[in-house]
């Protein structure tokens, strides 16, 4: 479901306090992802979520923007975004992770998995 759609938009009218949601952030081209869950719906429909002192009004980012992202904005929780996550939470492990404990014949694997992949 994309952002901004009429899809969408009945998505977020049904919104409940204590739903989990997806806040879609874009930097650039960036997009990334971050689950939190609805603390409170105001009655004027100002929605705020877990982890952000920021407020979403038709589930659109509320207050100024600077000119390089475009306004955060909740979406469901789907298969992309658990693949984001996923791959994500990876990416810091692996970076994460002191090489130097490895054997020679581990590092050897690692490095034809990577070459494999660039090759591809």
């Amino acid at each position: 479901m994309k952002p901004y759609g009429k899809e969408w938009e009945e998505w977020v009218t049904g919104l409940s306090v204590g739903d989990k949601v997806a806040v879609r952030s874009s930097y650039y081209s960036t997009v990334s992802y971050r689950i939190a869950t609805i603390e409170k719906i105001t009655k004027t429909g100002q929605i705020k979520v877990s982890g952000s002192d920021k407020r979403y009004k038709n589930g659109e980012e509320m207050g100024n923007r600077d000119s390089w992202s475009t306004r955060a904005c909740l979406v469901p929780i789907t298969e992309e975004v658990r693949e984001y996550l996923k791959r994500s939470r990876l990416l810091s492990e692996l970076r994460s992770m002191d090489l130097e404990k490895l054997t020679t014949s581990q590092l050897e694997e690692i490095k034809k998995i990577i070459e494999r992949n660039e090759s591809e």
